[in-house]
């Protein structure tokens, strides 16, 4: 969609996702630009569940798209965060303590990508116990502590029933 671009995505271990967008909306030539948000959810993005290996969710970051382009062709995934003593005194300023690490593997190969979040990396990790087991709701109306309209749910297509002979 136009005027329309990617602020954030939660890809979840049971396999759904949803991204969060703005869209930046003119009124008139030279009037004020107005910013809205949007929230399209997947039921399943990337590999079948049985496929993706950890508890919790991925945090996508704005301008992190390749990422999504990854998971949407991943054959498998994994994901872990651990804790690591030897963070910069800055890490543990801002409260990092942990490493984050996901692997990816396509039909191009297998992909390694480590959460550099003192440094603005392109994705977080994140296990703690409230993003556990996550489940796709197709009834949710709204998103995240701002209320985010979810506009769109994109249901996993069925899969076509070979003919007997």
């Amino acid at each position: 969609m136009k005027n329309r671009s990617l602020t954030c995505a939660y890809f979840h271990s049971d396999g759904h996702m949803i991204a969060v967008f703005e869209r930046r909306i003119t009124a008139r030539k030279n009037g004020p630009t107005y910013v809205t948000k949007e929230a399209e959810i997947w039921e399943q993005f990337g590999p079948a569940s049985d496929r993706i290996h950890f508890n919790g969710r991925i945090v996508i970051h704005q301008y992190h798209t390749a990422i999504l382009t990854l998971l949407e062709n991943a054959t498998g995934l994994r994901a872990r965060c651990e804790p690591n003593a030897e963070l910069s005194e800055k890490c543990r300023q801002l409260g990092v303590t942990e490493n984050g690490m996901i692997e990816i593997y396509t039909k191009w190969g297998g992909h390694w990508l480590h959460d550099l979040s003192c440094l603005s990396g392109g994705f977080t990790v994140q296990t703690t116990h409230e993003y556990q087991n996550p489940k796709f709701n197709p009834e949710m109306r709204t998103f995240g502590y701002d209320n985010v309209p979810v506009v769109k749910v994109h249901f996993k297509k069925a899969k076509k029933a070979h003919a007997s002979s």
